[in-house]
């Protein structure tokens, strides 16, 4: 009935108020003996499938914003609102200290912060490296290209610079 990577909607939350909120979307990261429904890797016993349903459902994505503190946000994948918290599929915290992505296993207090949406290309681009080039310039590198300025290297144009650099016996160690 339902497989790793489903999303479903939480329909009964008997007994589980606290874990399961209903009409919550819940992204299944696993199946335990055949049958019951896990939500993070740390799982170990999970839910039974009764209590969902199987939604299509589009990623949504938000920006959270400390009405106080200005210098820290947050960044979250396909959020549930519980209460004064928020739980999430995939959460970025972007600070001066540099961005740090959450352990899906936790959560974010509401307390004091202020909703604005986020486009799906802005969140893609906090789980890059950034590495930077000169006074000018910064490289964003993700899984499948480079970004400098307004260029866009794909990966296949950086292993052909590779190779040139090989051919002419450029150490690159």
């Amino acid at each position: 009935m339902f497989k790793v990577g489903d999303k479903v909607k939480c329909i009964d939350n008997n007994c589980a108020s606290n874990s399961l909120t209903v009409g919550g979307i819940y992204t299944i990261v696993k199946i335990v003996d055949n049958k019951r429904l896990c939500f993070s890797d740390d799982e170990i016993y999970g839910w039974y499938p009764t209590r969902f349903e199987k939604v299509e459902v589009k990623d949504t994505y938000i920006k959270l914003e400390n009405v106080n503190v200005t210098t820290t946000k947050w960044y979250v994948k396909n959020p549930v609102i519980n209460g004064n918290h928020i739980t999430y599929e995939v959460a970025y915290r972007v600070s001066n200290g540099g961005t740090i992505q959450l352990s899906s296993s936790s959560y974010i207090i509401l307390d004091d912060l202020k909703f604005n949406t986020c486009s799906k290309k802005e969140f893609d681009g906090l789980g890059a490296i950034r590495v930077e080039l000169n006074s000018e310039y910064t490289a964003i590198v993700s899984k499948d290209k480079i970004v400098v300025g307004c260029q866009i290297f794909s990966v296949d144009i950086v292993k052909n610079l590779v190779k040139a650099l090989e051919e002419l016996n450029v150490s690159l160690s």
